[in-house]
């Protein structure tokens, strides 16, 4: 069992919430490492290997699971994605972390670190809002419907997880702000 007093802050919410924007302006900040998760899904415009996802195939992932390398992984969207124990024991080594999970993957780190996991849940915008956000990072028309076809249901699963609430319908640097605040002072 990992011995620290660092904190695992959770990021959930629906797509197209910012979860990504918001958890990358806090550890720009500094006020938060990042722990970075695997993925089967393809890389979008401008992304890199190991920002945000450490991308790996189908196969290179079962690997991983075979080797019971991790400590959640989900199936999201038709596309696999999880938090290795190294990966994440890591970053908690060296201070506060952010993850971004899907309510699944929450429960299994609040099972697994009850006693240093926050989770913080971002409240969407309205639906069209949502839609924009998703097109203006390149989302295929396919992948934003099926994606707000979630939203109802990742809010059913996620808002009773979480010690905080955030509306993300407020500019970004609000949204950071206030989750900076909440982080710094310890809150809850």
């Amino acid at each position: 069992m990992l011995q620290t007093t660092n904190t695992l802050y959770l990021i959930v919410g629906p797509s197209g919430t910012g979860k990504t924007s918001i958890l990358d302006a806090l550890v720009a900040q500094g006020v938060l490492g990042k722990a970075t998760s695997h993925s089967t899904r393809a890389m979008r415009p401008g992304e890199v290997q190991g920002d945000p996802y450490w991308f790996v195939s189908l196969s290179e992932f079962e690997g991983l699971q075979l080797e019971d390398q991790f400590i959640e992984r989900v199936l999201y969207n038709n596309q696999h994605y999880g938090f290795t124990r190294g990966e994440v024991e890591y970053a908690l080594r060296l201070g506060d972390v952010g993850m971004i999970v899907e309510a699944h993957g929450a429960k299994q780190f609040i099972r697994l670190f009850p006693n240093n996991t926050k989770t913080i849940f971002l409240y969407p915008p309205p639906r069209e809002e949502l839609r924009r956000r998703m097109l203006e990072r390149n989302d295929t028309p396919e992948a934003v419907e099926e994606r707000l076809a979630l939203v109802s249901t990742e809010m059913d699963r996620s808002y009773h997880l979480a010690n905080w609430s955030v509306d993300s319908s407020r500019p970004l640097a609000i949204v950071v702000a206030q989750i900076a605040s909440i982080i710094k002072n310890k809150v809850g």
